[in-house]
C-alpha cells in the first residue's frame, strides 16, 4: 500500500496482477488479495472495500479504493466530474512529432465475442478525451505523459494506436502496426504503460492528496537500453515518475 487511512487506500499495482474477478474466479486478483489482508488484520470487523477504477492486468501503477460507502460516493463524483488527476507514462512506437496534443475520437464497444474496441464513426460510441505530452524521444520510440478526462476501457491504448503510435508491447491494439525491427522493443513482454501519478480531494478532510509511483524495474530497464542508443540527452527526474 502507498497510503491508507479510514476512508481511502492507494495501492501500487504490479504488472501481471488482475484488479478484479473474472468469470474464471477471483483468487489472486488485487481486490481479493487486499480484502484478505484487511480481514486478516481486522478479524470479525465489517469490511467495505470499493473499487473506483481499474487498470489492465499488464499495466502497473496507482489505484484508488474506498473503505466507506460515504467516501466511495464522494470519490465516484470526482471521477464523474474529472476533478481528480490521473497521469500515465506510456512508451509508444515511433517518433511522435507534436510536443503535446489531445485525442478526442469516440470509442466503440467490441463485436460479439470480440476483445478489440476502437474508434467509431461520428456520433456513435462513447466520448473519450486523452491528453499527451512528449517527455523524451528515442527515435524508434517516444515516452509520453498521458492524462485522462474520461475513463473508457483501454482508452489510452486505443487512442495512441489510432494515432499511429501504439504502446510498446500492446499485442491487441498494436499488432497491426508496422515498425522497423528493434530487439528491445520487440521483446518487451507487456504493454509499457504505467499509472504514475494520482491526485484527488480527500473525501473526509477536503485536502488535496497526490501520489507518485516510479516505473517498475522492467520498464526502467527498457528506458535505460533506449537511452544508450539515443543522442538526445537523458531527461530529468520527471520522466521517471
Amino acid at each position: 500500500m502507498v497510503h491508507e487511512d479510514a476512508p481511502v487506500i492507494v495501492v501500487d499495482k504490479a504488472a501481471g496482477v488482475l484488479v478484479q474477478p473474472t468469470p474464471q474466479g477471483d483468487r489472486g486478483t488485487l481486490l481479493d488479495l487486499l480484502t484478505r489482508q484487511l480481514r486478516h488484520r481486522e478479524p470479525g470487523k465489517a469490511m467495505y472495500l470499493g473499487l473506483l477504477h481499474r487498470i489492465d492486468r499488464d499495466t502497473s501503477g496507482l489505484l484508488l479504493f474506498s473503505r466507506k460507502g460515504s467516501a466511495n460516493r464522494v470519490l465516484a463524483e470526482q471521477f464523474r466530474t474529472h476533478s481528480l488527476t490521473r497521469e500515465y507514462l506510456a512508451l509508444v512506437r515511433g517518433s511522435v512529432p507534436e510536443a503535446a496534443g489531445t485525442i478526442s475520437e469516440r470509442i466503440g464497444r467490441p463485436g460479439v465475442g470480440g476483445r478489440r474496441m476502437g474508434f467509431t464513426s461520428s456520433g456513435k460510441g462513447k466520448s473519450a478525451l486523452t491528453h499527451f505530452r512528449v517527455l523524451e524521444r528515442f527515435g524508434p520510440a517516444t515516452l509520453l505523459a498521458v492524462t485522462l478526462e474520461t475513463g473508457r476501457t483501454h482508452q489510452i491504448r486505443i487512442h495512441l494506436a489510432g494515432k499511429g503510435h501504439p504502446v510498446v508491447g500492446d499485442r491487441v491494439y498494436g499488432k497491426t502496426a508496422r515498425f522497423p525491427s528493434h530487439p528491445a522493443l520487440d521483446a518487451f513482454p507487456r504493454q509499457a504503460l504505467h499509472a504514475g501519478r494520482l491526485g484527488f480531494t480527500h473525501p473526509a478532510t477536503g485536502k488535496w492528496l497526490e501520489f507518485r509511483s516510479d516505473v517498475p524495474a522492467d520498464f526502467a530497464a527498457l528506458l535505460t537500453e533506449l537511452r544508450k542508443g539515443s543522442s538526445i540527452p537523458s531527461p530529468g527526474p520527471e520522466c521517471l515518475h
